[in-house]
């Protein structure tokens, strides 16, 4: 009787544990806009941007195809929760390292108006798990595992890019 009681008992604490709830964005995330704007200033805007964020570094860009690929730094641990959709915030805790990998595809629409979206898929690696669990050392590899965005990385990079064509004008 004891025995199916704590099997019963251990149950009851295992399966919680493999409940998941959705990891959906409080409000809808801005993915692509449009500017009023030729494609040349977007473009400059775009750049201008990316160059004054320090935590930004360029791999890619191609004007003529209208595509810039960038990494961005972003805080890990606690600091990475604004990030993350609300409920995934208990996963910023166990983050070592994260980083913001950035697609963006630039098309004109009309002579003065561009297309802009932004592709974002947040990363990181699990190191404070590994090293006190499983002891590893250094593990400084990123994760296939795409943690789900709050949709702040995207609301940053548009408004920079519009004070950047702001400061154009």
């Amino acid at each position: 009787m004891v025995r199916c009681l704590f099997f019963l008992l251990m149950i009851g604490f295992a399966l919680p544990g493999c409940a998941t709830l959705p990891m959906i964005p409080e409000k809808p995330i801005l993915k692509e806009k449009i500017f009023g704007r030729p494609y040349e200033e977007v473009w400059s805007a775009l750049i201008n941007s990316l160059q004054n964020n320090r935590d930004a570094i360029i791999h890619v860009s191609n004007k003529e195809a209208g595509v810039i690929h960038y990494t961005q730094h972003i805080p890990a641990g606690k600091e990475l929760r604004p990030y993350l959709v609300k409920n995934a915030g208990a996963l910023a805790d166990y983050i070592g390292l994260s980083q913001a990998n950035m697609m963006v595809m630039v098309k004109p629409v009309k002579v003065n108006e561009t297309r802009v979206k932004l592709n974002c898929r947040i990363e990181g690696t699990n190191m404070g798990m590994d090293n006190m669990f499983l002891g590893f050392k250094g593990k400084r590899e990123y994760t296939d595992d795409v943690l789900p965005s709050s949709g702040k990385l995207e609301e940053d990079f548009f408004r920079r890019v519009s004070a950047e064509l702001g400061a154009q004008a």
